[in-house]
């Protein structure tokens, strides 16, 4: 063996091991912080580039020290070999496995710290909730005194439109910043698939514990991906359980927590606890308006009078009040709580109250008031602050995350985060199954399955919607939302209006290849829960 300055083959292959093993760690170390965020669905590519972005310095010098380390793990052989350098590489290695230990047990306790640090996050959704009948939105009565106050120091998005009218495809929307159609949520009784990448997965994997409380059963089982713990009920809370469920929730652990509260108390049936207007009112419906069985005769055919009517909205505007009491209630827990926190506030969409002829319903039809929703951020970065400008509920998750500093790498999201510069956005939605067969006899449907569904793009103040009918023909609405917010006067045959069509049927064929799958029917087990819960 030569005894020269040169490595012989034995200690250089050990050697060559040693960097390929050290390199292995780096990148298996990158992959655990990348792996979980479920990039697998963007393909083995998908997956690979980050390793390849994401590491760092820290990572690099762990691989050296590994090396290092294997070499002195290599000691005795490199000794047996009678190589010159043995006695020198044997105490190199000696010494980087005692800084590899130390600096290892640093970063693992740096970890443990910060994911014990940043703020606390509290996301409140409300079910069927407009915009227009909340205080801090100017409404005439004084539905929402505790959301008023609250939003008096939080980012309030005053034209937030959500994805489509309908539970489980809209909260899917929200916490994948995707729309319906590439979640592949489409219908109430989806599941969201696991490749979706979901929002508490990403605030779990950043260190937080993940707890929802949803008072919905349209839900139950759905959308769970990524929560450590879900509180849920197949059948219905109202707004008291379901608040005291969540602050059981928020103090059973001091981690950092992320909690998810849905509500869904002005969904139909109207029957707040306490009538807040109209209490001297004596007629039908009194203190409680339900379908009693003939959905399709309240929502498509309503003959009720005005004065009904107005008890119907001073019931609906009872319920929000109500929820709003119980949301105060758990704001002033979160704020007991003593720690920072960021807290979220939302409507899965709204609900029409007879405008366009449509009452006490949504799902349908596009008109502003199912698609318009609250939307309103506070803590943390999020500042008191109106934001006038168009934007959208896929907007939320990539908005929230990035106020908390947390990035969500190579996600192909169709949200923004809302508080950087952008161009105007645009804002796509499309309805939901039609569930009953009166939006087929009455016109506002023509065709069923996906291919049927109404469309809509709403851009620079103008709203466009795609009507299918059948033998492939298209009507087209048009309504300038500025001068015209309740979408009165259709524009569909001004002459400045066809590059909104073009817009809007680019969402329309990037949809189209999922027409083929059928539409399932609903199973009997389906239909009574939906009617139960006042779907049908």
């Amino acid at each position: 063996m030569s005894t020269g300055s040169r490595l012989s083959p034995g200690p250089a292959a050990v050697l060559g091991i040693a960097a390929l093993v050290g390199l292995v760690r780096g990148v298996a170390a990158t992959l655990h912080e990348v792996a979980p965020q479920r990039y697998a669905h963007h393909g083995l590519w998908g997956l690979v580039q980050p390793v390849f972005q994401e590491m760092v310095l820290t990572e690099l010098a762990l691989t050296l020290l590994l090396g290092l380390v294997v070499c002195a793990v290599c000691w005795v052989p490199l000794r047996r070999l009678r190589h010159p350098g043995w006695r020198a590489i044997g105490w190199i290695g000696a010494a980087a496995t005692a800084v590899f230990v130390v600096i290892d047990v640093g970063l693992v306790l740096r970890q443990e710290v910060a994911s014990r640090r940043g703020p606390d996050v509290v996301l409140v959704g409300v079910d069927t909730l407009r915009a227009a009948n909340l205080g801090f939105y100017c409404y005439r009565r004084d539905t929402s005194p505790n959301l008023d106050a609250w939003a008096a120091g939080a980012t309030v998005y005053d034209s937030c439109i959500a994805s489509t009218p309908r539970t489980t495809q809209s909260l899917a929307s929200i916490f994948t910043g995707r729309y319906p159609h590439r979640t592949g949520v489409r219908y109430l009784e989806d599941t969201l698939p696991d490749a979706q990448l979901a929002l508490a997965e990403v605030l779990r994997n950043a260190g937080y514990r993940t707890v929802a409380v949803v008072a919905t059963g349209i839900t139950y089982g759905r959308l769970d991906q990524g929560f450590d713990e879900v509180i849920a009920t197949e059948k219905e809370w109202g707004a008291e359980e379901a608040v005291n469920l969540a602050i059981a929730a928020l103090d059973a652990d001091e981690s950092k927590t992320f909690l998810f509260l849905f509500l869904r108390d002005p969904h139909m049936p109207y029957r707040a606890p306490h009538l807040m207007w109209d209490r001297e009112y004596r007629g039908e419906h009194y203190k409680r308006l339900h379908y009693r069985g003939d959905k399709a005769a309240t929502v498509f055919r309503n003959d009720f009078s005005e004065r009904l009517r107005e008890h119907a909205v001073a019931l609906y505007d009872s319920e929000v009040h109500y929820t709003d009491r119980e949301i105060g209630r758990l704001f002033a827990a979160v704020e007991a709580r003593g720690r920072d926190s960021v807290v979220g506030f939302f409507a899965d969409h709204g609900e029409s109250l007879g405008e366009h002829d449509y009452y006490y319903d949504h799902g349908d039809v596009l008109h502003q008031p199912g698609l318009r929703i609250p939307c309103a951020l506070a803590g943390g970065p999020f500042a008191a602050r109106r934001v006038d400008r168009l934007v959208r509920s896929v907007d939320l998750m990539p908005t929230l995350l990035a106020g908390l500093g947390i990035r969500v790498r190579n996600a192909d999201l169709d949200g923004v985060d809302l508080e950087t510069d952008h161009p105007p956005l645009e804002a796509y939605s499309e309805t939901g199954r039609a569930l009953l067969d009166a939006a087929f006899e009455t016109g506002r449907r023509h065709l069923p399955g996906l291919e049927g569904r109404l469309r809509s793009l709403i851009y620079q103040g103008r709203k466009v919607v795609y009507v299918p009918k059948p033998e492939g023909e298209v009507e087209f609405q048009v309504y300038d939302l500025e001068n015209d917010p309740g979408e009165l006067r259709d524009l569909e045959g001004s002459a400045d209006v066809d590059h909104l069509k073009r817009r809007l049927l680019s969402w329309v064929e990037e949809d189209r290849p999922n027409w083929d799958k059928p539409e399932e029917e609903l199973t009997p087990k389906e239909v009574a829960r939906l009617r139960r819960l006042g779907y049908l």
